[in-house]
């Protein structure tokens, strides 16, 4: 079963763009797909497919002919970070869960089932931590990138689909993430389903300008959704 490029290529990814390698050397883990299940942030983390590996999808014509990964059929990776994570630390995410009216985790904490979840909640996008959750009114079933900073007291999300709507509020205050499980929580439940074409960790928490910067180099990348 190939479940990425038969080369893996470390450094650079192909989409050379002002964007996720711009902010000063916070970035601790880049998955994108085009490079296949590695990291290419240059803090090599520890990749590790799941029991049912994602599959790679080398032309996605959903995401501008980009590579994507297809996490359906509880298909899913984990990852454990080099580095100590800090709050504040930020998370930006490109794809798209399956299109049915459930909860779907994109990415957690791999400690933990209710940790540092990166979802889409049935009908909205959704940090949650230890059961609190801040939410913003849009749909995750189609293509979106979608950040999400935690700061230890607040958590922010950012949807590219509602352009400048930033929605804040209190996540919980849990323990700060020692890796993550991608595609579902940690433990095997609420699977993801559709697709991921990137999964980005800074150690630090962006700016707001930096964040919208990411979701312009991913609307130029893979078409997503931006509003004005």
């Amino acid at each position: 079963m190939r479940i990425g490029p038969a080369i893996a290529i470390p450094g650079k990814p192909r989409s050379v763009l002002a964007g996720p390698a711009s902010f000063g050397g916070s970035m601790v883990f880049w998955f994108h797909a085009a490079n296949g299940l590695v990291d290419i942030s240059g803090r090599a983390c520890t990749v590790t497919p799941g029991g049912t590996p994602p599959l790679f999808v080398a032309s996605d014509a959903g995401y501008n002919g980009q590579p994507s990964y297809d996490f359906s059929a509880g298909r899913s990776f984990t990852m454990a970070f080099n580095d100590t994570i800090v709050k504040a630390y930020t998370m930006f995410i490109v794809g798209n869960a399956q299109a049915i009216a459930a909860f779907r985790v994109a990415a957690a904490s791999s400690v933990g089932t209710t940790a540092q979840m990166l979802c889409f909640n049935g009908s909205d996008v959704a940090y949650m931590d230890d059961g609190v959750a801040v939410q913003s009114v849009a749909n995750w079933t189609s293509k979106q990138s979608v950040s999400s900073l935690f700061n230890g007291a607040s958590s922010s999300i950012l949807v590219s689909s509602l352009g400048a709507a930033l929605v804040s509020g209190d996540a919980g205050a849990g323990a700060v993430p020692t890796g993550l499980s991608i595609g579902q929580r940690a433990g095997g439940s609420l699977p993801w389903g559709g697709k991921i074409t990137d999964v980005i960790v800074y150690n630090s928490g962006l700016s707001l300008s930096n964040r919208a910067t990411l979701h312009r180099w991913a609307a130029v990348t893979y078409g997503t959704p931006l509003a004005a």
